[in-house]
């Protein structure tokens, strides 16, 4: 049967959701923004989007960016199943990967499968790789999104928050390439998401994944971006001694 779009009740508004679902009878009485909150369908529904572009990734065969990614993403879809949301998986990496949103033990343990399988050797950018969502994945409007990432290049940023327009929530998980290079810097992605109402959760490479993704990661305007150049040579520096001692 398709589900049901009745409202069970009233909450309040979570930055970086849609405004579509705004109630504005109890805004304009209150003065406080409150959301619909539906029986079922799509606001229980949730897309993990997982960025597997080769070039975003970093480490070495034991501790890397990738196995963090597909660890924190298992992690968000457990939770998610267990809250009896419907949960879908996205990402394009050595195939493509694109699971429907579905309910229950069958649902959590096909996306648990397909994350065991997957491998960080794609070469579509992350920006894209959203695109591609949005026209693949019929179920995409009106979803809410969670997408991880360590890429270091914010131009998905915009990708995203224009998607946020056109769908439900969104949120980020930015796994954080430093932690796997010995080389401290900050992420513009995290205050880009952060001017735009997004919430942003920074995942290390010795952090606790349920506790990193209990609090979202909050910045000052003082917080100064890293240079990017000389990030991306670091990250390239890496990837050449991995590549000769392989």
């Amino acid at each position: 049967p398709l589900a049901s779009t009745s409202v069970a009740t009233i909450r309040d508004y979570i930055p970086g959701e849609s405004a579509k679902h705004l109630h504005w009878p109890s805004i304009a009485r209150n003065g406080k923004l409150v959301v619909k909150q539906f029986d079922t369908g799509m606001e229980n529904t949730v897309w993990v989007i997982i960025d597997m572009n080769a070039e975003s990734h970093v480490g070495d065969h034991v501790d890397n960016t990738e196995e963090l990614a597909v660890t924190s993403a298992a992690s968000i879809i457990k939770s998610c199943s267990e809250r009896g949301q419907s949960v879908g998986l996205f990402a394009i990496g050595e195939s493509h990967y694109s699971l429907t949103p579905q309910r229950g033990n069958e649902g959590l343990n096909r996306c648990l499968l397909a994350l065991a399988r997957m491998k960080a050797s794609g070469s579509v950018p992350l920006d894209e790789a959203l695109g591609f969502w949005r026209s693949y994945s019929p179920s995409s409007q009106d979803s809410n999104m969670v997408v991880i990432t360590p890429s270091i290049n914010s131009d998905w940023v915009n990708t995203l928050k224009a998607l946020s327009r056109q769908s439900g929530s969104s949120k980020a998980v930015i796994i954080d390439p430093y932690s796997f290079l010995d080389y401290s810097g900050s992420i513009p992605a995290v205050q880009q998401l952060q001017a735009n109402d997004i919430q942003a959760f920074v995942l290390g490479k010795s952090d606790d994944v349920v506790q990193a993704l209990s609090q979202p990661t909050r910045f000052s305007a003082a917080t100064l971006f890293g240079e990017k150049s000389q990030i991306l040579e670091t990250i390239e520096t890496k990837r050449e001694i991995l590549t000769t001692n392989d």
